[in-house]
Protein backbone atom coordinates (compact mmCIF):
# COMPACT_ATOMS: atom_id res chain seq x y z
CA UNK A 1 0.00 0.00 0.00
CA UNK A 2 2.86 2.38 0.82
CA UNK A 3 4.46 1.76 -2.56
CA UNK A 4 1.18 2.65 -4.25
CA UNK A 5 0.94 5.95 -2.31
CA UNK A 6 4.56 6.79 -3.03
CA UNK A 7 4.02 6.05 -6.72
CA UNK A 8 0.87 8.22 -6.83
CA UNK A 9 2.68 11.05 -5.03
CA UNK A 10 5.63 10.90 -7.42
CA UNK A 11 3.38 10.81 -10.48
CA UNK A 12 1.30 13.79 -9.33
CA UNK A 13 4.48 15.74 -8.53
CA UNK A 14 5.93 14.92 -11.92
CA UNK A 15 2.70 15.93 -13.66
CA UNK A 16 2.61 19.24 -11.77
CA UNK A 17 6.22 19.92 -12.69
CA UNK A 18 5.65 19.14 -16.38
CA UNK A 19 2.57 21.36 -16.58
CA UNK A 20 4.34 24.29 -14.92
CA UNK A 21 7.34 23.92 -17.26
CA UNK A 22 5.03 23.79 -20.28
CA UNK A 23 3.17 26.94 -19.18
CA UNK A 24 6.44 28.72 -18.42
CA UNK A 25 7.79 27.87 -21.87
CA UNK A 26 4.73 29.32 -23.60
CA UNK A 27 5.12 32.71 -21.91
CA UNK A 28 8.35 33.36 -23.81
CA UNK A 29 6.73 32.52 -27.15
CA UNK A 30 3.51 34.48 -26.71
CA UNK A 31 3.53 37.87 -28.37
CA UNK A 32 1.18 40.60 -27.24
CA UNK A 33 -1.52 41.52 -29.73
CA UNK A 34 -0.32 45.12 -30.14
CA UNK A 35 3.22 43.84 -30.74
CA UNK A 36 1.88 41.42 -33.35
CA UNK A 37 0.13 44.30 -35.16
CA UNK A 38 3.35 46.35 -35.05
CA UNK A 39 5.21 43.39 -36.59
CA UNK A 40 2.61 43.13 -39.36
CA UNK A 41 2.89 46.85 -40.01
CA UNK A 42 6.67 46.50 -40.32
CA UNK A 43 6.12 43.96 -43.14
CA UNK A 44 4.07 46.45 -45.17
CA UNK A 45 3.49 46.81 -47.99
CA UNK A 46 2.27 43.24 -48.32
CA UNK A 47 1.64 42.81 -52.03
CA UNK A 48 -0.98 40.90 -53.95
CA UNK A 49 -0.33 41.72 -57.57
CA UNK A 50 0.69 45.07 -58.96
CA UNK A 51 -2.19 47.26 -57.78
CA UNK A 52 -3.24 45.59 -54.52
CA UNK A 53 -1.37 45.84 -51.23
CA UNK A 54 -1.89 45.99 -47.51
CA UNK A 55 -0.12 49.24 -46.73
CA UNK A 56 -0.54 49.58 -42.95
CA UNK A 57 -1.83 48.00 -39.75
CA UNK A 58 -2.56 50.24 -36.74
CA UNK A 59 -4.41 49.86 -33.44
CA UNK A 60 -6.95 52.44 -32.29
CA UNK A 61 -8.42 51.27 -28.98
CA UNK A 62 -10.21 47.95 -29.59
CA UNK A 63 -10.15 48.42 -33.37
CA UNK A 64 -7.43 47.50 -35.83
CA UNK A 65 -7.24 49.70 -38.90
CA UNK A 66 -5.91 48.05 -42.02
CA UNK A 67 -5.26 50.18 -45.07
CA UNK A 68 -5.71 48.39 -48.38
CA UNK A 69 -4.35 50.01 -51.52
CA UNK A 70 -6.70 49.12 -54.41
CA UNK A 71 -6.59 49.81 -58.16
CA UNK A 72 -7.42 53.38 -59.19
CA UNK A 73 -10.40 52.35 -61.31
CA UNK A 74 -12.26 51.21 -58.15
CA UNK A 75 -12.55 54.83 -56.98
CA UNK A 76 -15.68 55.41 -59.05
CA UNK A 77 -17.38 52.40 -57.39
CA UNK A 78 -16.12 53.04 -53.88
CA UNK A 79 -19.45 54.06 -52.36
CA UNK A 80 -21.07 50.87 -53.64
CA UNK A 81 -18.08 48.76 -52.51
CA UNK A 82 -18.27 50.13 -48.97
CA UNK A 83 -21.99 49.96 -48.27
CA UNK A 84 -22.87 48.64 -44.83
CA UNK A 85 -24.12 45.13 -45.52
CA UNK A 86 -22.85 41.59 -45.13
CA UNK A 87 -22.54 40.95 -48.87
CA UNK A 88 -20.00 43.78 -49.17
CA UNK A 89 -18.13 42.58 -46.08
CA UNK A 90 -18.09 39.03 -47.45
CA UNK A 91 -16.74 40.29 -50.80
CA UNK A 92 -13.82 42.06 -49.10
CA UNK A 93 -13.20 39.17 -46.73
CA UNK A 94 -12.85 36.80 -49.69
CA UNK A 95 -10.60 39.28 -51.52
CA UNK A 96 -8.32 39.56 -48.50
CA UNK A 97 -7.88 35.79 -48.35
CA UNK A 98 -5.50 36.24 -51.30
CA UNK A 99 -2.93 37.34 -48.72
CA UNK A 100 -2.80 33.73 -47.52
CA UNK A 101 -1.44 32.65 -44.15
CA UNK A 102 -0.59 36.20 -43.12
CA UNK A 103 -4.24 37.23 -43.44
CA UNK A 104 -5.63 34.00 -41.98
CA UNK A 105 -3.41 34.27 -38.91
CA UNK A 106 -4.38 37.95 -38.52
CA UNK A 107 -8.11 37.13 -38.64
CA UNK A 108 -7.72 34.29 -36.14
CA UNK A 109 -5.93 36.58 -33.69
CA UNK A 110 -8.55 39.30 -34.21
CA UNK A 111 -11.30 36.80 -33.29
CA UNK A 112 -9.37 35.47 -30.27
CA UNK A 113 -8.79 38.99 -28.97
CA UNK A 114 -12.32 40.24 -29.70
CA UNK A 115 -11.06 43.10 -31.86
CA UNK A 116 -12.94 44.96 -34.55
CA UNK A 117 -11.54 45.63 -38.00
CA UNK A 118 -11.77 48.90 -39.85
CA UNK A 119 -10.71 48.17 -43.43
CA UNK A 120 -9.67 51.41 -45.10
CA UNK A 121 -9.77 51.26 -48.89
CA UNK A 122 -7.54 53.73 -50.69
CA UNK A 123 -7.49 53.74 -54.49
CA UNK A 124 -3.97 54.07 -55.88
CA UNK A 125 -2.87 57.60 -56.89
CA UNK A 126 -5.87 59.27 -55.19
CA UNK A 127 -6.63 60.93 -51.86
CA UNK A 128 -9.98 59.14 -51.67
CA UNK A 129 -10.63 56.78 -48.76
CA UNK A 130 -13.57 54.67 -47.67
CA UNK A 131 -14.04 52.13 -44.92
CA UNK A 132 -15.68 48.78 -44.34
CA UNK A 133 -16.24 47.84 -40.70
CA UNK A 134 -16.10 44.25 -39.35
CA UNK A 135 -17.06 43.12 -35.86
CA UNK A 136 -15.45 40.00 -34.35
CA UNK A 137 -18.75 38.22 -35.12
CA UNK A 138 -18.44 39.10 -38.83
CA UNK A 139 -14.85 37.82 -38.90
CA UNK A 140 -15.82 34.57 -37.19
CA UNK A 141 -18.84 33.97 -39.42
CA UNK A 142 -16.99 34.70 -42.67
CA UNK A 143 -13.96 32.60 -41.68
CA UNK A 144 -16.24 29.64 -40.92
CA UNK A 145 -17.98 29.91 -44.31
CA UNK A 146 -14.90 28.86 -46.24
Amino acid sequence: MRVYRLHALLMSSLLTLLLSVQCFGQEGVAVGFDTYIAELNAQCPILDGENWSLSSFTVQGDTVQVELLVPTNLSMFLSMLTSKNDNVRRLWFKQLRHYGDTWNDFVQRMIENGRMLDLILRPKDTDTRATVFFTPDHLLRFSEEE
